[in-house]
């Protein structure tokens, strides 16, 4: 079973210097940190803002990767930057609503470091299975689980993430047992469930 789901929001760090220099920007590059692996839903994201930026502002737009913890260290990144309108952060509510919700501690603080530009995206949970497993409706998937418990496995772009919360709720609201197997991000959890390791 593999669970994606791809909700993006476009961030900056605290932008109140900008104001007073907006009609000199962008005079420079623009850089959009995306804290997941390449390839992620967030990824694609990045890229189409990117394209959109260049041609819309006639400036050069790169995106950089700074995966790793589910996002934080990429926010935690931006949070740091200078507050000048010249680093972005896409991210997902990994990073600014489910990881302030779960960890005590973060290099950030969700409300405080950042000023939202607009969300950009949004897209659906599903599930998918590889079609080795015998169900081809929800209702078969969860009774088939219902009689393999613990040895159905699910794939989630790692712990604390939305995947993984999802997983964990579809797993709670219909009584089974799934394992949870985290990877480093969306793509090879995807690759893994195509190979048939993950099912």
């Amino acid at each position: 079973m593999h669970r994606r789901s791809a909700t993006a929001a476009l961030l900056a760090p605290g932008l109140a210097p900008l104001a007073a220099r907006a009609q000199a920007w962008p005079t420079r590059t623009i850089k959009i940190i995306n804290p997941f692996p390449p390839g992620s839903p967030v990824d694609v994201v990045s890229r189409s803002v990117a394209q959109a930026l260049e041609g819309g502002l006639k400036q050069s737009v790169i995106v950089d990767y700074k995966a790793g913890a589910g996002g934080t260290i990429g926010a935690a990144e931006v949070a740091r930057a200078t507050p000048d309108g010249y680093t972005l952060l896409v991210t997902s509510s990994s990073t600014h609503v489910i990881a302030p919700a779960l960890r005590r501690q973060l290099p950030y603080d969700a409300t405080r470091d950042f000023a939202p530009i607009g969300m950009i995206g949004y897209g659906p949970t599903v599930i998918v299975v590889h079609p080795s497993v015998p169900a081809n409706t929800l209702a078969e998937f969860v009774q088939y689980v219902k009689a393999n418990p613990g040895k159905v496995s699910y794939a989630s772009s790692g712990p604390g993430t939305i995947l993984h919360l999802s997983g964990e709720l579809f797993s709670h609201k219909t009584g089974t047992q799934l394992l949870h197997v985290p990877y480093k991000g969306a793509v090879p959890a995807s690759t893994d469930l195509l190979g048939g390791q993950c099912r």
